[in-house]
């Protein structure tokens, strides 16, 4: 008996393999790992900051490396994936090249003038240690200048932590700039935004420490002198005491320095603006914050000042002991509406009791709105006490205080209902020493409450199953699957037919083109009635609509010549068809 030897099962697995690799993408991935660092520039200006990345290259490990450089303030900026892909094609074979890497990035801002120097980072990627190669740049003094002036100017020369200060900025010139880039590094150490300005002046997008902000144009004299300028309005606060110098601040921009001939387009010569970087230190300008005194301090203070006001609101009024209230205090006219304030606790009482948790506050501006949820304790309990907010004045410099109203209410007393008092085993001795129990307890309302979800209405759990989002999905994916096929089958054949339909239309105008040059050029004597038939042929097998005016008119023309009783060929008769066809084109009939 002969066996198999199994060498002809082998060729369809050739073939399968040959498939595989002729058509689907090879994967190439690229493996050299690199570490390199660079810098936005080679030199700057004391005040101005400059990025510092370093790009590893091979793979898409991440890492924070450490770095310390004397005199230098370095913001991490952090780092993300770089990572790209790219598909080729060469004689049917797909390569796909992914390329891995990772950057990471610093900000940095020098303190002295001089040469930085950026020792080399180290960093260990899959078990080998790669190093970063050394760099440097230098950081130059910036001078003042009789054209250009940068101004700082605070509203108070002297103000107190968290108290809101107006700072005015002008930039000051006297020849055409572009690419202006403001840095204050000391305004990093307050909050700060953008002042409401008055709009229809014209406005500049201007960067300062690297965010926009808007500008207004704002022609000023100064120094006896006068300059084209643009200004804004910053308000800053400060939460740390301390003196604060906005000397170190500058203006970095291109300006135009002299000119040069060019040579346009057309060969002539123009005269070319040159535009040279320049910096500008800011005019010396200091601020001084003070922090809160300790004289005449009150007990209660807690941080909180400005020029406050303070409402207050209960809801409902009328309540059994235990029953839930909900009050709302809104504080007004504060400098850091994120500040501590004093607790619920000690402005209410003992009277009430108090959860430890609320809501989060709802903070706006200046507002600061709290929402409390408060039970009270006793019958005795008459009113919702003035709450007293003690604060610090910023513009009288004094502490003072503030009392809401007094908020009235109604209280019943709440009689606890055991199983015994239904069955009638109570005396009425024991119902009325029972009735203010929960009035007298200081740790807690422990009877007939367990909480809000007790008076929550439980679904069935067949109504809940048919409210899951997952369980809806279920039940309608099949059907709206189904219509969705159904859809695309039945227009599927609809436009597959008018595609072809389509071609073939073009197709037979092509060959109608063809067929009347070949009459006019072989047949000229039967020119006329031979196209004239041809466009008839073609105008019936594709139902064309000839109601257009001027297509119809040209073919009451054609078959005028035809029938008529002119012997000659018209003079105009092929430009006519000539024209013809050009409509049928115009009229989209092909």
């Amino acid at each position: 008996m002969l066996k198999k030897t199994g060498k002809l099962n082998t060729i369809p697995w050739l073939i399968f393999l040959g498939v595989i690799f002729l058509f689907f993408p090879s994967m190439v991935y690229s493996q050299n790992i690199s570490l390199t660092s660079e810098l936005g520039n080679s030199r700057i200006w004391l005040g101005d900051s400059i990025r510092f990345t370093i790009l590893l290259q091979g793979s898409e490990e991440a890492f924070e490396p450490k770095l310390l450089i004397p005199g230098v303030r370095i913001e991490n900026l952090g780092g993300s994936g770089k990572s790209s892909e790219s598909i080729m094609t060469i004689n049917g074979k797909v390569t796909r090249n992914i390329t891995l890497s990772y950057i990471y990035s610093f900000r940095l801002t020098p303190e002295k003038v001089g040469t930085v120097t950026i020792p080399p980072i180290e960093l260990e990627i899959e078990g080998k240690t790669y190093r970063t190669n050394e760099l440097s740049f230098e950081v130059a003094l910036p001078e003042l200048s009789e054209d250009y002036h940068l101004l700082i100017s605070p509203d108070i020369k002297t103000g107190y932590i968290s108290e809101e200060i107006e700072l005015n900025l002008s930039f000051l010139f006297n020849s055409s700039i572009r690419e202006l880039d403001i840095s204050i590094p000391e305004l990093e150490k307050f909050t700060y935004k953008q002042a409401e300005t008055l709009s229809g002046n014209e406005q500049y997008r201007i960067s300062i420490n690297g965010k926009p902000f808007t500008f207004y144009r704002s022609d000023q004299s100064y120094n006896g002198t006068e300059y084209a300028g643009i200004a804004t309005k910053l308000l800053i606060k400060s939460n740390a005491p301390g003196e604060k110098d906005f000397s170190g601040s500058i203006a970095v921009f291109d300006a135009v320095t002299g000119s040069e001939r060019v040579r346009d387009f057309f060969g002539g010569v123009q005269e070319q603006a040159v535009y040279s970087k320049i910096a500008v230190p800011a005019e010396p300008v200091k601020l001084k914050i003070k922090p809160f005194p300790e004289k005449n301090k009150p007990l209660s203070f807690t941080g909180l000042s400005g020029d406050i006001s303070a409402e207050v609101s209960a809801e409902p009024r009328e309540v059994h002991i235990g029953d839930p209230i909900t009050l709302k205090i809104r504080l007004k006219g504060l400098n850091n509406p994120e500040s501590k304030l004093p607790s619920l606790k000690s402005l209410l009482g003992d009277n009430f009791d108090i959860p430890d948790t609320r809501s989060y506050d709802d903070i706006k501006e200046d507002t600061r709105e709290i929402t409390q949820t408060i039970r009270v304790r006793s019958t005795e309990t008459k009113e919702i006490p003035a709450l007293v907010f003690s604060y610090f004045d910023t513009n009288s410099g004094k502490y003072k205080e503030i009392a809401t109203t007094p908020i009235p209410l109604k209280i019943e007393e709440t009689t606890i209902v055991t199983s015994q008092d239904l069955e009638g085993g109570k005396s009425e001795e024991s119902i009325s020493s029972d009735k203010n129990l929960i009035g007298k307890t200081r740790n807690g309302f422990f009877y007939n409450y367990t909480g809000n979800k007790v008076l929550e209405r439980k679904a069935p759990l067949f109504s809940s199953l048919i409210n899951s989002p997952a369980i809806r999905f279920l039940i309608l994916s099949p059907p709206v699957i189904y219509l969705i096929f159904i859809l695309i089958t039945s227009l599927l054949p609809k436009l597959r037919h008018r595609i072809i339909n389509n071609r073939d239309r073009k197709a037979a105008y092509r060959s109608l083109v063809r067929k009347i040059k070949f009459i006019r050029e072989k047949d000229p004597k039967e020119f006329l009635r031979l196209s004239n038939r041809e466009i008839d042929n073609f105008i019936k097998k594709y139902s064309i609509d000839c109601s257009n005016s001027n297509l119809s008119l040209k073919l009451k023309h054609l078959k005028n010549c035809l029938y008529g009783n002119n012997s000659e060929l018209p003079e105009n008769s092929r430009e006519m068809i000539d024209d013809l066809l050009k409509l049928f084109k115009e009229v989209k009939l092909v």
